[in-house]
This record gives C-alpha cells, sequence and structure tokens, in this order.
C-alpha cells in the first residue's frame, strides 16, 4: 500500500514556527526602504492585498507583473523578493532543533492516518484500502522550504519497522520539496500564464523560468522531483494533505491528485485547520467547513460532479490531532 504526504506549512506552524505570511510580510517591510529601488517599493504595497496566506502572496505578485516594464527588473524584484524570505525562513528553521521533535510521534502519525481522522471516516477510509496491504510505503512531498521533516526523520535512507500489531512500514528519508529548499534556490510565484497579469511577460520564456513554478522546475531547476513527486501521487493508495490552503497557485498538484482520483485507484484525505470551528458549539461549523474545502478541491482539482458525491474517496477533517505531540515535552 503506497501513501504519499503532501506537507504544506501548517506543519512548520503545528511546531511554533513563525512562517506565515503575515510573519515574513512585517518582517520584509521593516527592512529600510533606501537600500531598495523603486520596483521593490510598489512589491511592498502590492503584496499588502494578499497578506491572509502564500497563495494570497503569489496570486498578488503575478497582478504586480503589470507595474514592471522589462525582464530586468522583473528579476531584480524576484531576487530581492526571494533572498529576504529566505533568510527569514533560515532565523525560524534555526529556532528548531532536531533534539526537540520526537519521531516516534512523528512515524506513527505517518504510518496511520486513518486513526487520526473522524471514526466515520476513519472507518470508510480503512475500508477502501487494497487488500494487498501487507506494507505500508510511505513517501513525502513537501511544500516546505525548510528542513524541518529531514530533522524529525534523519537522511539516513528508508526507515523500517512494525507497528503494534505487526504491520510492516516502510518510509523514504528522501522528501521532495517540489518548491526547493533554503540551500538552494527557492520557487515563490504563480501556476500557469493564467495568472500572470503583464501580457508581454507571458510570452516571454526568460519571465516564465522566473515567475511560473512548473517552468521553473522544467526548464532551470532540473532536478526531477517534480517528475518523481507526480509518479508517487500517480502510484498512490492514499494521498495526505496537511497543512496547505490548497490555492490556485499550485493547481497542478490538485490536478494530478485530481488525474488519480478519477481512475477510482486512490482517495484523498485533507487534514484543515479551522480556528473559528474551536470553543463551545463552534464544532458545529465543521461540517459547514469541510464541504467547503472539499468543493474547492473539487474545483481546482478539475473533478466533476458535486461535493457530496465525493465523500466517500475525499475526506476532510476539521482540527483533528494529526502530527500533534511532535515536540518533545
Amino acid at each position: 500500500m503506497n501513501i504519499v504526504y503532501l506537507i504544506g506549512n501548517g506543519f512548520d506552524l503545528s511546531l511554533g514556527m513563525e512562517t506565515r505570511y503575515t510573519d515574513f510580510y512585517k518582517h520584509y517591510c521593516k527592512l529600510d526602504p533606501s537600500e531598495q529601488d523603486s520596483d521593490v517599493i510598489k512589491l511592498k504595497k502590492s503584496i499588502n492585498k494578499g497578506k491572509e496566506d502564500w497563495k494570497d502572496l503569489e496570486l498578488q505578485f503575478g497582478q504586480y507583473t503589470k507595474m514592471i516594464n522589462d525582464t530586468t527588473s522583473l528579476q531584480s524584484v524576484v531576487f530581492n523578493l526571494t533572498d529576504h524570505l529566505r533568510a527569514y525562513l533560515k532565523s525560524q528553521q534555526d529556532i528548531l532543533s532536531a533534539d526537540e521533535l520526537n519521531q516516534d510521534v512523528f512515524i506513527d502519525h505517518l504510518v496511520h492516518p486513518e486513526i487520526h481522522s473522524n471514526a466515520i471516516d476513519g472507518d470508510a477510509m480503512s475500508g477502501n484500502y487494497p487488500s494487498n496491504q501487507h506494507i505500508r510505503e510511505i513517501s513525502i512531498i513537501s511544500f516546505n522550504y525548510t528542513d524541518t521533516i529531514e530533522k524529525i526523520i534523519g537522511q539516513s535512507g528508508k526507515m523500517t519497522g512494525r507497528d503494534g500489531i505487526g504491520r510492516a512500514w516502510s518510509i523514504s528519508s528522501d522528501i521532495y520539496h517540489i518548491h526547493g529548499t533554503l540551500d538552494n534556490t527557492i520557487l515563490l510565484g504563480v501556476n500557469d500564464v493564467s495568472q500572470i497579469a503583464n501580457e508581454s511577460f507571458a510570452t516571454n520564456q526568460d519571465c516564465l523560468d522566473l515567475i511560473v513554478k512548473p517552468e521553473a522546475n522544467a526548464n532551470s531547476i532540473r532536478n526531477n522531483v517534480d517528475v518523481k513527486s507526480k509518479q508517487l501521487i500517480n502510484e498512490s493508495d492514499l494521498i495526505v494533505l496537511f497543512g496547505l490552503s490548497i490555492g490556485e497557485t499550485d493547481k497542478i498538484w490538485w490536478q494530478e491528485i485530481g488525474n488519480r482520483l478519477l481512475r477510482k485507484e486512490s482517495q484523498v484525505v485533507i487534514f484543515s485547520y479551522q480556528d473559528d470551528c474551536i470553543g463551545g458549539n463552534k464544532g458545529l461549523l465543521i461540517g459547514s467547513r469541510a464541504r467547503k474545502i472539499r468543493k474547492r478541491f473539487l474545483v481546482l482539482a478539475g473533478l466533476e460532479g458535486k461535493e457530496e458525491e465525493w465523500r466517500d474517496r475525499i475526506f476532510v477533517e476539521i482540527n483533528r490531532d494529526m502530527f500533534s505531540g511532535i515536540i518533545q515535552q
């Protein structure tokens, strides 16, 4: 049985790291404006319009391109933004040490995602598992630039073991960072040309390599991480999404998952944190939030049909304890 995890910024946030877009934006705006050119100053004002999630920043950056006149200016702005982002995230990454992280807890959650779903979904999910699940082969695709997951599991090759009932598991220590890492090039941008407001950039391959993430992976990065990630998705029996905002600027990945679901050979579980569902009777909002998330995923994944028609293949888990307890007490 192949289980593939797609892990986003919510994972780092759950470990106490200040890696929200709002955290970085405050830092970015405090930088001395006298050291920055006019395009960077205009960028700061523009991206203030999209300051909830990283997907909002990326979409707003695509709109901001209409205020840039040439490739040189675009390159300057991209490098300024990503260089400062790298420095900021490195400062956050360095706060967390491997000694603080509980590897056993992390492995237990990876091996048993159904246990951390609600009771009804967990049973339904397990009922869809393939009959030949003698071993759970687990792989991780990270949307983060940080090395948090590597700190937890190490880099010693494939990890193997057995759970409490003797079921074998295997976890690959190769983490596929589809947006790059802080030690190398990091990708920040849009999904495709439709999200670029400057029409001249949309037909300029040099510009596309700078701000369209799939183009950068294909033409500049060329480390095969995107190809391997697609292969993992297309061979999966269960796809687990955690800490992801599921935005338009990563639509290529939701479509890959959608294509897998259409073949009815896999299922998806989306773990999401919704703070407006916490406290008192606010738990009654969970059904509404789950429907909204599932519907959004269907649209971005290119799946047809009504939201309720996919409830036996797309499970949405709100405010569950997935990946809790990893910080050592």
